[in-house]
């Protein structure tokens, strides 16, 4: 699944960063594949999303979130993440 179609509150580990987004970017402050991202809010009118990865907040256009490819994570007891 693309990161810009995963719901608020789940965790997620990233798969593959494509070709249209910007890679050297995303790696500087840490997206790269492998790391474990949660989304947390969405702004209006279909814009960008916010996640967290470890304690660092990262804002990030819909377009780019559309590039990665991300899993969703489960937890402890193997359930799926649940929204909060």
């Amino acid at each position: 699944m693309k990161l810009s179609e995963v719901k608020l509150g789940e965790t997620v580990r990233i798969v593959a960063i494509g070709n249209k987004a910007p890679r050297k970017r995303l790696q500087s402050i840490g997206i790269a594949r492998g790391s474990v991202l949660r989304v947390e809010m969405f702004a209006p009118l279909n814009g960008a999303l916010y996640v967290r990865l470890g304690q660092t907040g990262i804002v990030m256009r819909k377009e780019i979130a559309g590039e990665i490819e991300a899993e969703r994570l489960e937890n402890a007891d193997g359930a799926r993440e649940e929204k909060r």
